[in-house]
């Protein structure tokens, strides 16, 4: 973040830091400006840059040159901090897309898949964020992570930058599992965390209702198998106006519903996401999902990822 003040506000300098951004300070335009920068500024700016900065007045507004005018959007520091702020911290960028990865019924591999894709994602490369639901997830544990969740303060403003230097970095992507509070709260810690990565991967456990894809650019279902799946998908699905990836989870025993069977009723393919009989998962020999790059978990990952790529 770029900061144009030749008169030192404190005040500015003072939310600077409260965002968790990185800054400097310049005294006077021009000077150089990557595409990604934020800029604030506490006097006028060349004619041409005025839709690229916030600008903040401090005192009395100073006065524009002839070449020189107030950014499009300027606000007084007395009175909008938390504008000032939002602006700052990236709070108010736009969002990048948030994938959920959702069962039919729990204990189907969800949170592996979830763990496999947001790994596979962060060597396309891509910033990635893995958000988790549940307050028992067993994602600190597989991935040898710390729980997040009790790592951080939910009492003021989510700010993305700020949020996202306190999680622990798992192959490539920032993780945030542990004691979830409360899903409410998962749903706007990721929407914080969109507007720092371009995309935003969430374990949001099973899929009960059509409310439960809120906020969500795309839908990773997986099925067991089971008849009464198919029933639940088909009362839920007319509220969900996301894109869809089908994943149907076969089981050593058999299933009473085929992955063909599934197809056939969605009317669109699924991936098959099989068991492999006698191969014992990654976090289960100590190792973490994804490990086994022949593995299922890893392979089915690869062609959601294609899916997610293609629609996002």
């Amino acid at each position: 973040m770029v900061i144009v003040d030749p008169f030192e506000s404190p005040g500015i300098a003072e939310l600077a830091d409260l965002s968790g951004v990185p800054w400097v300070r310049v005294r006077a335009w021009p000077f150089e400006v990557e595409a990604h920068d934020r800029v604030v500024t506490s006097v006028p700016v060349p004619s041409g840059a005025r839709g690229r900065a916030l600008g903040v007045v401090t005192g009395v507004p100073a006065a524009a040159a002839p070449d020189e005018a107030w950014p499009d959007l300027t606000v007084m520091l007395s009175e909008n901090r938390a504008e000032i702020l939002a602006h700052m911290s990236g709070a108010n960028a736009p969002p990048s897309p948030r994938v959920g990865v959702m069962g039919m019924r729990g204990g189907i591999g969800v949170t592996y898949l979830a763990a496999c894709i947001a790994r596979t994602l962060a060597h396309h490369p891509l910033t990635v964020a893995l958000v988790s639901d549940d307050p028992h997830s067993p994602l600190p544990e597989w991935t040898k992570s710390r729980d997040a969740w009790s790592q951080i303060e939910l009492d003021g403003p989510i700010l993305p930058q700020r949020l996202s230097e306190t999680l622990p970095m798992w192959r490539r992507a920032r993780l945030m599992a542990g004691r979830c509070p409360a899903k409410g709260v998962a749903t706007a810690v990721a929407a914080s965390l969109s507007r720092f990565h371009d995309v935003v991967v969430e374990d949001r456990g099973r899929l009960t209702r059509s409310a439960d894809a809120d906020g969500l650019d795309a839908l990773v279902v997986v099925y067991s198998g089971e008849r009464c799946d198919l029933d639940l998908w088909e009362r839920v699905s007319h509220g969900i106006a996301v894109p869809v990836i089908a994943v149907a989870r076969t089981h050593p025993t058999g299933t009473v519903v085929t992955p063909a069977d599934i197809a056939d009723f969605l009317g669109t393919q699924v991936i098959v996401f099989p068991h492999e009989k006698g191969a014992r998962l990654a976090p289960a020999h100590g190792g973490e999902p994804g490990d086994r790059t022949r593995g299922s978990g890893a392979k089915v990952a690869g062609g959601i990822v294609g899916q997610i790529l293609e629609y996002l």
